[in-house]
C-alpha cells in the first residue's frame, strides 16, 4: 500500500488559540458511592488512553481532596489532499487518518457527604454512554445522575444578576393569562443583540415573581492566568443543571505545551462556572423528591 501523502506535518507551536467559539457544557452529578480519592487515582492511572482504546483517562492531578481527570477520544479522521504529481492535471485524493483525538473531556471528583461527585465539562462529542462505562466498569458506579438547579434560585440569578445581559430566557408564563395554556414560553433576542430589561414584556417577567425561569443566556466577562486580558464569555443555564460556555477566540501567553492550554482551558471554564453557579441554587433534596428526574445526552 502506496504510504505517501501530500500533506506536511509539522509540530503546532502557535499557543495563540484554544479553538475559534468553542462550546462547552458543564454538569454536576452525585452517586451514592463513596469517595475514594486513592482508588479514583490508582484505576485511571491503569487504565490510559492508548490507541487501542476509543476512550481512556489521558491523566489525573490530585488538588487538595478533589482529583481532577482529562480523558480523550480516539478516532479517525478523513482529509482530501491535493496531488501535483499530475502536472496539469492535479488530482484530489482522500486520506483516512487514524490515532487522532477528535475530542478531550475533564472531570473534577469530589466528595460531597463522603459520596463521589462529578463536576463534567464535556464539549458534546463524547457520548453518555462511552464517558459513563469507565466508571460502570472500574468503579461500580451505575447511579451518575445529573443535578437540578432550585426554580426560585435560577430565577434571582437571572433577574437579580444578569438581566442587563440577556439575549435568551424561557419561561413558564404561570398566572399570565394573556398566556392561555401556554406552558413554556420563550423570548430571543435580535442577533448579537441583549433583551431590554425595559420593554414591557420583560418587565412583566421581572416583576411578576409567580412567572418561572426555566433558562437563560447572559454573558459574563472574565480572565485566567497567562490570558492577556479579559473576554466576554456567552453562557445558558438550565433548570435541569447544565451550564453552557461559548468560548470566543483565545490568546494564551507562553504556553507550549498541549497539556498546559488544555489544563488552563478546562481551568478557566471551571472559574467561569464557580462565578456564575453558587451552592444555594442547586435544588435540595426535599425539592428533588417532588420534582421528575430527568438524564439528558451530554
Amino acid at each position: 500500500m502506496d504510504s505517501s501523502h501530500p500533506f506536511k506535518i509539522i509540530s503546532e507551536t502557535d499557543d495563540s488559540d484554544i479553538d475559534r467559539y468553542r462550546t462547552l457544557s458543564i454538569v454536576k452529578y452525585k452517586t451514592d458511592s463513596p469517595f475514594d480519592f486513592d482508588e479514583i487515582i490508582y484505576k485511571f492511572s491503569k487504565n490510559k488512553l492508548n490507541i487501542t482504546k476509543e476512550f481512556g483517562c489521558v491523566y489525573t492531578k490530585p488538588y487538595g481532596d478533589h482529583v481532577s481527570a482529562l480523558f480523550g477520544k480516539l478516532g479517525n479522521k478523513t482529509l482530501t489532499g491535493l496531488l501535483t504529481d499530475y502536472e496539469d492535471n492535479p488530482v484530489l485524493r482522500r486520506y483516512n487518518l487514524s490515532n487522532v483525538i477528535l475530542a478531550t473531556m475533564y472531570v473534577d471528583h469530589f466528595p460531597e457527604d463522603n459520596k463521589l461527585t462529578l463536576l463534567v465539562f464535556n464539549g458534546g462529542k463524547i457520548s453518555k454512554n462511552l464517558w459513563h462505562a469507565p466508571y460502570n466498569n472500574l468503579f461500580n458506579v451505575l447511579d451518575l445522575t445529573p443535578t437540578k438547579f432550585s426554580e426560585k434560585e435560577l430565577r434571582k440569578l437571572c433577574i437579580n444578576k444578569y438581566v442587563d445581559g440577556l439575549s435568551e430566557i424561557r419561561f413558564d408564563p404561570a398566572s399570565e393569562e394573556e398566556f392561555g395554556n401556554v406552558k413554556t414560553a420563550e423570548y430571543t433576542s435580535i442577533r448579537s443583540k441583549k433583551l431590554n430589561p425595559k420593554a414591557e414584556k420583560i418587565k412583566e417577567i421581572i416583576e411578576n415573581d409567580e412567572i418561572k425561569v426555566n433558562m437563560f443566556k447572559s454573558e459574563i466577562w472574565a480572565t485566567y492566568e497567562n490570558l492577556d486580558k479579559s473576554y466576554p464569555v456567552a453562557f445558558t443555564i438550565d433548570i435541569d443543571g447544565k451550564v453552557t460556555l461559548e468560548f470566543p477566540r483565545i490568546s494564551w501567553s507562553s504556553l507550549n505545551d498541549d497539556y498546559d492550554i488544555e489544563e488552563h482551558y478546562y481551568s478557566f471554564a471551571r472559574k467561569i462556572y464557580d462565578e456564575i453557579v453558587s451552592k444555594e441554587i442547586y435544588i435540595n433534596e426535599k425539592d428533588e423528591d417532588k420534582s421528575q428526574k430527568s438524564l439528558f445526552d451530554f
